[in-house]
């Protein structure tokens, strides 16, 4: 099979796989809960303050990301679909900056629409880098544009049916793909362990958005799961940005698994020798003349 046929077969297994999810799987409609958020104060007439300044990170972060993307080439991209697929991410973290402080300033389903579409395209087009970096350049480029367009067609698609299934699937799928490609694929630059801190932070604020009032209460009312939720977000494209800079081309591509398995062997090693030579010098103390003197003759 060639190698275009194998590619066109893995894009017709995931088709698949998505038509049978949304078969068997019950439509799952918005919890107008979601936009009763713990921490309500306003300071300076600004409604919902914390909620809605804690956004500014991801305007500043997403512009420094443009800048040295487009600027003299900062990090180093040697491939186009990289630059793209970099340049659509870091506009998807800017973007997210004013949709989430519009969707907080008066929380509903309308606003929420643009709060969710520049996320999805962050999603999209790191994923796109990804498939670039591990995979291959002409997948990923080519997949770069289909991946915007399930994104965005995601956002619209909850907000016409009111079912969130597409959009979940959108977010869920680079959050576990990522980190499993990290530790499985050898990569073609290097420090990629960032990614792995990137995915950490982004299941926190996760974790902070799903116990927004048991943080307030944490927090003693300083702060709400929420408000630290945009905080721990915005250190996914810090991450990003650190590792981009600081990277470079690796000349042997290994995985980290095959890296940690190769750790694991030598530690392995050197604990058997250190077990082995223990044993002989317990022989020297207890054991017989021969063996001690063996110990003697070895050393």
């Amino acid at each position: 099979m060639s190698s275009r046929d194998q590619k066109l077969m893995w894009w017709g297994a995931a088709l698949l796989l998505f038509v049978l999810l949304m078969l068997v799987t019950p439509k799952i409609p918005q919890d107008q809960s979601y936009h009763n958020f713990a921490d309500r104060r306003n300071y300076f007439g600004i409604p919902n303050t914390l909620n809605v300044v804690s956004n500014f990170p991801f305007l500043v972060i997403g512009v420094i990301g443009l800048v040295l993307t487009l600027h003299g080439n900062t990090f180093a991209l040697s491939l186009k679909g990289e630059l793209w697929g970099w340049t659509a991410f870091f506009f998807g973290i800017a973007s997210t900056s004013f949709g989430s402080a519009y969707y907080h300033l008066k929380p509903s389903d309308a606003r929420l629409v643009w709060d969710r579409l520049p996320m999805t395209i962050a999603f999209s087009s790191v994923m796109a880098v990804f498939i670039i970096e591990r995979i291959d350049e002409v997948t990923g480029r080519a997949s770069l544009a289909p991946l915007l367009g399930a994104g965005v067609v995601s956002v619209g698609y909850w907000w016409f049916a009111d079912d969130l299934r597409l959009y979940a699937l959108v977010q869920f799928v680079p959050c576990v793909a990522i980190p499993a490609m990290t530790i499985a694929l050898p990569p073609r630059y290097s420090h990629s362990s960032y990614w792995l801190w990137a995915a950490g932070f982004y299941l926190l604020a996760k974790v902070l958005e799903a116990n927004d009032m048991k943080f307030y209460r944490w927090t003693k009312f300083l702060a709400s799961g929420h408000t630290l939720k945009h905080l721990s977000a915005a250190m996914v494209p810090v991450f990003i940005i650190i590792m981009l800079y600081k990277r470079n081309m690796r000349n042997e591509r290994q995985s980290m698994l095959d890296r940690w398995k190769g750790q694991w062997r030598g530690t392995n090693a050197v604990r058997d020798e250190r077990d082995t030579t223990g044993s002989k010098w317990r022989y020297y103390w207890s054991g017989s003349q021969e063996q001690a003197q063996s110990l003697v003759s070895e050393t």
